[in-house]
């Protein structure tokens, strides 16, 4: 097995992604395709100062620029590359993350676009969907979550808690839409307590407000089929389109995505059914 110190985990990056780097880069050696020809993991923060333009939401970027690890990142690199992806793929999945092309000389990493994960509050049997999970805090779980699921924590809040009112606000920021959550007493109006919810990776909130959310197993899910048939429908649809414009290539729709997408729902309603 070749050793390298090129894959040094930057900086900044969120639990998740030193995570994700950590298993990219064990999974790189052991397949003795990291020599640092021209491999580096990045954080968003440093892909920004370098002035780039995309990938900069991102969990991690990986560069492989002339390196072995290309083969794992780039489709035509090998006959090999299809079933290293997968199988990196399938390591990265516990974390709830994927990685796509950027171009064929860098990667980025980013959280799935759908909840794959529960949780709950404490005391309260409703679940919500979660897209990850970050550290936990003093034992309670940190569910990364979509917009949609911080209103309806919010909702779910405000209709089972008498003594507070919680309200949501947006505005768009540099790198996306900030949430505002205000705690107020439901007697007098008073402001109890004023949160900001910065995205993260694109769509992406951490739940970090000192509240007892518990993981739930991942199994029977309750919305498990309305939810593939909504990612179906949103695929018929985008075929559809493509067709329409007569031009289904890479350079209209994100192909890997695209197929790894639609593999998951299709697999998720039989389990569904089952």
């Amino acid at each position: 097995m070749m050793t390298t110190t090129g894959w040094a985990t930057p900086e900044g990056l969120s639990i998740n992604g030193q995570r994700a780097a950590e298993i990219i880069r064990d999974f790189l050696m052991d397949k003795d395709l990291a020599n640092n020809a021209g491999g580096q993991f990045y954080s968003a923060k440093q892909w920004r100062d370098r002035g780039e333009t995309y990938g900069t939401e991102s969990l991690l970027v990986i560069v492989h620029d002339g390196d072995p690890s290309a083969t794992v990142f780039n489709w035509d690199e090998s006959p090999d590359g299809y079933a290293l992806r997968e199988e990196l793929q399938s390591q990265l999945d516990p974390l709830g993350v994927y990685f796509e092309a950027g171009t064929n000389w860098y990667t980025t990493v980013h959280y799935q676009p759908f909840p794959r994960k529960r949780f709950d509050i404490d005391g309260d049997d409703h679940v919500f969907g979660a897209i990850a999970f970050d550290r936990p805090w003093n034992g309670w779980a940190v569910p990364i979550v979509d917009e949609d699921t911080v209103r309806a924590v919010v909702d779910r809040v405000n209709s089972v808690n008498d003594e507070r009112m919680l309200t949501l606000s947006a505005e768009h920021g540099p790198v996306g839409k900030i949430l505002t959550l205000t705690e107020r007493d439901r007697l007098d109006n008073q402001v109890l307590a004023l949160t900001e919810l910065e995205p993260i990776d694109r769509h992406c909130y951490r739940l970090d407000l000192g509240w007892t959310f518990t993981e739930r197993a991942a199994e029977d899910h309750p919305t498990a089929a309305p939810r593939v048939t909504e990612l179906l429908t949103q695929l018929r649809d985008d075929v559809d389109y493509l067709l329409q414009r007569g031009t289904p290539g890479a350079d209209t729709i994100d192909v890997p995505t695209f197929l790894w997408v639609a593999a998951w729902a299709i697999q998720s309603l039989r389990s569904a059914r089952s």
